[in-house]
């Protein structure tokens, strides 16, 4: 959703809340700019605690497939998802998400 038509009150109950936010900066459908990182930086000025972000520049293969130079393959921005499947977004190379979300599970 755009920022802009998040109410602060939604902010405010939303930033007690764990939140792992997945986005490419190369993503042509959802702008970052406008939608992820307003949202993000209000969060925290509100004072949530538990915000994990992973957000490589672009989406690139990660289980081998090459393009014609022998680099991976560089997918659409908006395909962020697929690091997410194959449980491949992590924090800053340190926790993957699937073992975040674990952590949460009570």
């Amino acid at each position: 959703m755009k920022n802009e038509y998040i109410a602060d009150e939604d902010i405010g109950v939303m930033k007690d809340l764990p939140m792992y936010f997945i986005f490419a900066s190369s993503d042509p459908t959802v702008d970052p700019d406008t939608y992820e990182r307003p949202t993000i930086q209000r969060l925290m000025d509100a004072g949530a605690k538990d915000i994990t972000v992973y957000n490589p520049d672009k989406v690139l293969d990660k289980n081998g497939i090459k393009d014609e130079n022998g680099d991976p393959v560089e997918y659409n921005g908006h395909f962020s998802w697929f690091d997410f499947v194959h449980n491949q977004a992590h924090d800053e190379g340190k926790q993957t998400v699937f073992d975040w979300i674990g952590e949460k599970v009570k």
